[in-house]
């Protein structure tokens, strides 16, 4: 993969999402740029932890969810089924410290924090979501 070689020097840029379907909607991102660290926001309600994985592969920070859910309340011969495929990408500035990001879910809004100034990476990070 050759995004690491172009990668911006301060920056985090998203890159386009990817669904399962074209009438998915991926949620936006909030991205803020404060002194110690990267802060990207995500919307996700209704999505449970478990079905999130957040990871760092070639300084890329991929989020996706994973969301299939089938109601058996089905009346009328009319089942509902809750599914949700989506996955965004973000590329991750040369001065982001990815050994150190966190990933939080409250209240329906998934934080991810990055902090600046790492001179160590590592290629393949999975992100626990508390």
């Amino acid at each position: 993969m050759e995004v690491a070689a172009n990668l911006p020097a301060e920056a985090i840029t998203a890159l386009p999402p990817r669904t399962s379907h074209s009438s998915t909607t991926v949620p936006a991102a909030v991205i803020t740029d404060s002194e110690g660290e990267f802060i990207l926001g995500i919307a996700v309600s209704g999505v449970q932890r478990e079905q999130i994985n957040v990871c760092i592969q070639d300084s890329v920070l991929y989020i996706s969810v994973r969301k299939n859910k089938k109601h058996v309340h089905c009346g009328n011969n009319l089942c509902e089924h809750d599914c949700m495929l989506w996955r965004r990408a973000f590329t991750l500035p040369r001065n982001a410290d990815t050994l150190m990001t966190t990933a939080t879910l409250k209240l329906g809004e998934l934080t991810v924090r990055i902090p600046k100034n790492n001179p160590a990476q590592q290629d393949d990070i999975t992100i626990y979501v508390y």
